[in-house]
């Protein structure tokens, strides 16, 4: 049968008899090409996509578990699992000296539970104790005969080991360790430590060059840091300790101290009293090293965890960082977590919720990270501009592997990539529902890389994104994709334009195996820009519709392609399938090219649009079967898709 050819402006000036291609029989549209032949007769090898019935690869935990201990697995509509680390409802409000820690059903105490009498009732028996009870007169040797506070003793004179037992009731520090003493509280709801006089950088708690230990009490109300440690071979254990309302920074590890947190929860750090500046729930930097487990960071301002420099490490393990607000001086920042210059972070089962500008940070060369059951969701845009909003942002030489993390409802971008040297690896990840900035309506990227960096991606589900699914941007960008579905992208509200699964352009290249694109809008895979280069290989393509524009402001650009090459860009195309295109199947145009073999174009109004003059058709037709499509090749000029604006920087 010869190819059926549509003419019309700018149409082909070349010979099109002869070129033979299979035309679609009587059953209905398929997502296979196992009954199409390719011109010379042979059978259409089909893309080799062994999960493709079941509509995902197969992802692990948290799509398919098992979820970590303690977390809930929750399927969506789309059959897709994940595991949250709260009930059904999020977590508990709890009173004072309680939490909701990741991972457990309900409220629990921070630490040891309130004791019946005044002090603990868990002090070890082979430690000297020295008592404190508020407003006591005895000599501090038992319970019965407690100082009456810390100024009635000398703290930094007592021997190596001891145990300062203080009772139920607020103590005014501050408090200086030294020699491994402890200062063991009643329990963290009923046992405080402040102070009245203000003091930048002394906590309200510190060990300098020395050992010490706070356990069951809470650091509170103090203009204040709240818990610092400084200086080579200092070493601070902090167990059953909430930080609540001290000043600037709440935790400080610097200077090669180490710092290990347990059964806590640190909250609602005011800015800076000077300059009205920080508000960090903790600062580890200049060789610090902090270890967290069962945590909850909330309500701190400018940044809940900042990790700076080389050298610098931090170990977080059943974490939570939420709700992290701006600086009070400008509006600005509000970040959950942010690692630059350096330094090596492990997270492990966390949570980072709710938080302003950007949830996660990676920066600097050097910055090496680890994220394993993570979910990083509803970052809120940044107070003083209204812009970005991102969850997991890596940039300028850092190097990130995530495994297993769910990262939704996110604006702006869900995942950025940007600047030479920056690598991510994603593996077993879900992006999805990312939305538009606030300030103007743009963007909704699930994942965007530019700038030179390289992003690989095993195992993943891109879904119910606004402008891409996938975008990268860029000469010296590159992106691999194995195993990954992008799918349900919705266009952007703005202008109701994009809607892309994915998209490639501005020199950057990208390898795509064994995925689909499903259900996207505007043009399923879009290649544009000189340099720009795109491999897909056991792809499918289907159902992509047309802008949700297309019947108001855009009736004459509705666009609905499956795949398009532009610019001068280049896409080759083996062992794939484009199915039920709203328009084209494929589009090429503006001098763009495309290679086709051993594939299928089925089910569209026209197979492929094609606007290069004097194209070589076998590029286009070696081994592919064109079946089912209205047309199978039209000339005519049809509006180009436009290219998507840059993402901006994220400084």
């Amino acid at each position: 049968m010869v190819l059926e050819v549509r003419r019309g402006m700018g149409s082909l000036a070349w010979l099109l008899a002869g070129a033979a291609l299979a035309c679609g029989g009587s059953g209905g549209p398929a997502d296979a090409g196992a009954d199409a032949l390719g011109p010379d007769g042979s059978m259409v090898v089909p893309p080799d996509i062994p999960w493709l019935e079941d509509g995902v690869p197969p992802i692990a935990a948290p799509d398919l578990g098992p979820c970590p201990d303690g977390w809930r697995a929750v399927a969506d509509e789309g059959g897709v699992t994940t595991c949250d680390p709260y009930p059904e409802g999020g977590a508990l409000d709890c009173p004072a000296g309680q939490a909701h820690f990741p991972g457990e059903p309900g409220c629990a105490p921070v630490g040891a539970p309130c004791p019946a009498g005044d002090f603990s009732e868990t002090l070890p028996a082979d430690r000297n104790i020295v008592y404190v009870q508020p407003g006591a007169s005895g000599d501090g040797s038992s319970p019965a005969s407690p100082y009456g506070s810390f100024l009635d003793f000398g703290i930094g004179g007592l021997p190596s080991m001891t145990v300062v037992a203080l009772s139920r009731g607020t103590h005014v520090g501050p408090v200086r360790l030294a020699r491994g003493v402890a200062v063991w509280g009643a329990c963290a709801a009923e046992t405080r430590v402040t102070t009245s006089a203000g003091g930048d950088t002394s906590g309200v708690v510190e060990i300098r060059d020395a050992t010490g230990e706070i356990r069951d009490l809470t650091v509170a109300d103090s203009p204040r840091p709240g818990v610092v440690l400084v200086g080579d071979g200092t070493e601070g254990l902090l167990e059953g300790v909430v930080v609540e309302g001290t000043q600037s920074l709440a935790l400080v590890a610097v200077n090669d101290a180490v710092l290990t947190v347990h059964d806590a929860v640190v909250r609602d750090t005011q800015s800076r009293g000077r300059d009205a500046r920080f508000g960090r729930g903790a600062n580890i930097e200049s060789g610090g090293t902090m270890h967290v487990s069962r945590a909850i960071f909330e309500g701190n301002r400018d940044i809940g965890i900042f990790v700076g420099d080389a050298d610098t490490a931090v170990t977080l393990t059943d974490v939570v960082v939420r709700d992290t607000l701006a600086e009070t001086v400008d509006g600005t920042a509000g970040r959950g977590l942010e690692i630059e210059l350096g330094p090596s972070v492990e997270v492990t089962r966390a949570l980072f919720e709710g938080n302003r500008h950007l949830a996660v940070l990676a920066a600097s060369p050097g910055t090496a990270v680890t994220l394993a059951d993570v979910v990083i969701r509803d970052t809120l845009a940044q107070e003083s501009d209204g812009m970005a909003g991102r969850g997991l942002v890596v940039q300028g030489g850092a190097v990130v592997q995530a495994d297993r993390a769910l990262v939704e409802r996110n604006r702006g971008v869900g995942v950025f990539v940007a600047e030479p040297d920056a690598e991510l690896t994603l593996t077993d990840v879900i992006v999805r529902d990312t939305r538009e900035r606030d300030r103007d309506g743009t963007g909704g990227r699930g994942l965007a890389l530019q700038e030179g960096a390289r992003v690989a991606v095993t195992r993943a589900i891109f879904e119910r994104n606004g402008e891409a699914g996938i975008f990268a941007g860029d000469i010296g960008t590159v992106l691999t994709v194995a195993d990954v579905v992008v799918r349900g992208t919705r266009g952007r509200v703005s202008d109701g334009k994009f809607g892309r699964g994915l998209g490639v352009q501005l020199g950057a290249t990208a390898d795509v195996t064994r995925s689909l694109f499903d259900g996207t809008r505007d043009i399923g895979v879009f290649v544009a820009g000189s340099g720009t280069a795109v491999s897909l290989a056991d792809v499918v393509v289907r159902d992509t519709r047309a802008r949700m524009c297309a019947d108001t402001t855009c009736m004459d650009a509705p666009a609905g392609h499956g795949m398009g090459s532009f610019l001068e860009a280049s896409l080759s195309a083996s062992r794939f399938v484009v199915a039920r295109s709203a328009l084209c199947g494929a589009q090429v145009a503006l001098d763009g090219s495309m290679d086709l073999s051993n594939g299928e174009v089925r089910g569209s109004p026209i197979g492929v649009c094609l606007q290069v003059s004097g194209y070589d058709l076998d590029r286009l037709t070696g081994g592919v079967g064109f079946v089912d499509n209205e047309v199978n090749l039209d000339s005519t000029t049809l509006p180009v898709p436009e290219t998507a604006a840059a993402v901006p920087d994220v400084s």
